[in-house]
């Protein structure tokens, strides 16, 4: 038997596609565990991985004093320091 295209792609493509899709916090968690590879960062330290407030479980980083889970990091900034800045009088 045949089947239409929106059948086909019900059964076949859209039940693969959504395993092979990451997620934004699935990216987000990637990018933060790139830079926590490649830089040091007294400020920012993974927790693991475990439930959020609805319970849901969640890769949780600490962001200075604040534990998040990572699906509240919208977006990551840096802060540029001047060279010529100094603590040194």
């Amino acid at each position: 038997m045949g089947c239409y295209s929106s059948q086909f792609y019900e059964t076949y493509i859209k039940s693969k596609t959504t395993h092979i899709m990451p997620s934004q916090s699935e990216l987000m968690h990637y990018r933060l565990q790139a830079i926590l590879r490649e830089h040091s960062f007294p400020d920012l330290e993974y927790l693991g991985v475990r439930p959020d407030s609805i319970g849901i479980d969640q890769h949780w980083y600490r962001i200075g004093n604040a534990e998040v889970p990572v699906d509240s990091i919208k977006s990551l900034d840096t802060e540029e320091h001047d060279e010529d800045e100094s603590d040194s009088l």
